[in-house]
């Protein structure tokens, strides 16, 4: 992978799986819970790339690229102080900017007010928030799920109008302005 191009990459968890070790290189679901995937697993798989995209300098490293992290981080925004803690100041600081340069967070799923506030605590702007729907990974939710997401995000109390009609639309322009032309 080269590092001049900015390209967007959006991630997004799935169903856990593990390559089980019988020499033919079967997959096997590896749901650690008996909890379906995306009422807890999904978050924490999102936590775990993140995390392992900070911890090997993947996301300093290749500087010109922009992520999408899916449901504004899951279960990462509670973790990013235990995990920069082990780095120098002046490291932990560079990978505290990036989050806040070049990670745009989506809004799928619950995670008004409480855990997007969580987010912005670290100084990240409400202007990397971007509407999330979770569609195609949930293509058979009824639009009241989708019209829920949208709804918390005009019920945010600690949003103002503007940074409001960003998250619905501004932001996502803003972060495809050269491929929306």
């Amino acid at each position: 992978m080269n590092n001049t191009a900015n390209e967007i990459i959006f991630v997004h968890p799935n169903e856990p799986c593990m390559r089980i070790p019988n020499g033919n290189g079967s997959l096997v679901i590896a749901n650690p819970t008996v909890y379906p995937d995306g009422l807890v697993e999904l978050y924490f798989e999102s936590a775990r790339t993140f995390m392992d995209l900070t911890l090997t300098s993947t996301l300093s490293t290749f500087s010109k690229l922009n992520f999408i992290v899916p449901h504004a981080g899951g279960s990462f925004p509670s973790i990013i102080s235990r995990m920069l803690s082990s780095l120098s100041p002046t490291a932990f600081a560079a990978q505290l900017e990036v989050f806040k340069q070049r990670l745009w967070w989506d809004t799928a799923g619950p995670t008004f007010p409480y855990q997007v506030k969580g987010l912005l605590a670290y100084g990240i702007g409400a202007d990397k928030l971007v509407l999330g729907t979770d569609y195609p990974y949930v293509p058979r939710a009824p639009v009241q799920v989708y019209k829920g997401f949208a709804d918390e995000v005009g019920e945010a109390d600690f949003l103002n109008a503007t940074e409001k009609d960003g998250v619905y639309h501004g932001h996502a322009e803003k972060l495809f302005d050269a491929r929306l032309r």
